[in-house]
């Protein structure tokens, strides 16, 4: 559609998501695209509605800082030539050692001579480097490209290196960075790929904003409030896995985290009571890790406690790629509090049920799971197995029983998923030998399945 089609919207099948004439809005009907917003806008400047007005909220960003840590300004001070470059051949400019970093009024960089006094590059004659330092932003906002190329001597980065990486798969940081570092972060790589260094648009694909950590009284922690906790400390206290699981049990990972000593006391007896006494229960068969047990060699119990393992790896294993470490943690907490040892007779199961939580928690408590992994004699590092695969027909429900008929008779029971498809118990039907005795040289004419309770087959003369 353009400004002159006649656009009849009851003959619309769909909506019209680009530039289009407006209708049912009076003098402005058949009106298109730019030419119809400048129209409104200036109807309702004309009556007194308000007025056209473009906001700029970005100021400009001022780099240079007055301290010794940072990127020294690569520019010389020459009374007579005025502002000049420090020639290309002489970058990077170094930062010299010095024992007096605190600044006094001015630059620590001012203060040493050595550093500071130099000729121009234009004129020969004497000039002084810039004292100030950049901003800490200038250099992590492109940071992420010179680690994909750290020992290169003669430039920043080889673009050939860099674009075989790019872009970032997920980028990771606090909200507070979302006016400052980030904005930062895509204009120096937007510049680099318009000025042909570089290949993708955006240097990252995926961002998440992690929440910020509170104080007891909701002030978010900074160095420069003085309070926030020292992690060193609540590791040595804790321990790291401890720490860690705390940190990532409190709260969803793009939620604050109000700090709490008493949050990490639950997350520790579970470790303490719990998880520390899994391998005592180890019973040595070193099971496939691949394996699927079958559920009519199982107990009732064993049945339940594979399929809340199942449902288990499902969970974790959709909630990492989400960052929800907090209900991955919940999900392992309900199934070793749910794990009793003296209700499985199958060694094989017993063991696999350890090893498979030892992996799932790998990536929450390295240390702790390696240890496990270790004490279970499976040699290497967890690290270097493979991921647990759930399986598919134990991960949802409960298992019920469901009677199998053959022409309205009972000839066995299966033990299923409760929400298992008809085509799922079938299969496990036609597997039981009691089935096989009825149905083997018979054409099975009809297949009745009410669902969680009967599979009837009805079946007729030999073939």
């Amino acid at each position: 559609p353009n400004a002159n089609t006649s656009l009849d919207v009851n003959e619309m099948d769909d909506a019209f998501v680009e530039y289009g004439p407006m209708v049912n809005s009076g003098q402005f009907d058949g009106i298109a695209g730019e030419k119809a917003i400048k129209e409104v806008n200036q109807y309702a400047e004309q009556h007194g509605f308000g007025r056209v007005k473009v906001n700029y909220r970005l100021k400009d960003w001022s780099i240079s800082r007055q301290r010794y840590w940072g990127c020294p300004i690569p520019i010389i001070h020459c009374d007579k030539c005025g502002l000049q470059p420090v020639p290309e051949s002489e970058l990077p400019v170094l930062l010299p050692d010095i024992e007096d970093y605190h600044p006094k009024g001015r630059s620590p960089l001012a203060d040493v001579p050595d550093f500071i006094n130099t000729t121009c590059p234009k004129c020969g004659g004497k000039a002084t480097r810039d004292p100030d330092t950049m901003d800490t932003f200038v250099c992590s906002s492109w940071y992420y490209l010179r680690y994909l190329d750290p020992r290169n001597d003669s430039k920043p980065f080889e673009s050939e290196k860099v674009n075989r990486w790019l872009p970032i798969d997920l980028y990771i940081g606090g909200i507070s960075h979302a006016t400052a570092h980030l904005i930062y972060f895509r204009f120096f790589h937007k510049f680099l790929q318009d000025i042909g260094v570089l290949d993708t648009p955006e240097p990252a694909t995926r961002l998440v904003n992690h929440g910020m950590v509170l104080d007891s009284n909701g002030e978010v922690m900074s160095k420069s409030k003085g309070n926030s906790v020292s992690p060193i400390a609540v590791m040595n206290k804790h321990g790291v896995d401890v720490s860690r699981l705390a940190m990532f049990f409190a709260a969803p990972t793009e939620k604050e985290v109000m700090w709490s000593d008493d949050f990490i006391i639950g997350v520790q007896k579970f470790v303490t009571n719990k998880l520390l006494g899994l391998v005592s229960n180890y019973r040595g068969t070193k099971p496939n890790l691949q394996q699927i047990f079958k559920f009519e060699t199982l107990s009732s119990y064993e049945k339940e406690i594979y399929v809340k393992l199942n449902q288990t790896i499902k969970r974790v294993s959709e909630d990492f790629p989400r960052l929800q470490f907090n209900t991955s943690i919940a999900a392992l907490m309900e199934l070793v509090k749910e794990y009793e040892p003296d209700s499985i007779n199958n060694d094989e199961l017993n063991d696999f049920l350890i090893i498979k939580i030892a992996q799932l928690l790998s990536p929450l408590a390295p240390h702790l799971a390696e240890e496990m992994w270790s004490e279970c004699s499976f040699s290497g590092s967890v690290f270097l197995s493979d991921w647990p695969i759930y399986d598919s027909d134990a991960v949802v429900g409960n298992i019920v029983s469901i009677a199998v008929q053959i022409n309205g008779k009972l000839r066995d029971t299966v033990d299923v998923s409760a929400d298992a498809t008809q085509e799922q118990v079938e299969d496990i039907a036609m597997k039981s030998t009691k089935v096989q005795k009825y149905t083997d040289g018979f054409d099975i004419v009809k297949r009745i399945y009410i669902k969680g309770k009967i599979l009837n087959f009805v079946v007729k003369g030999k073939k």
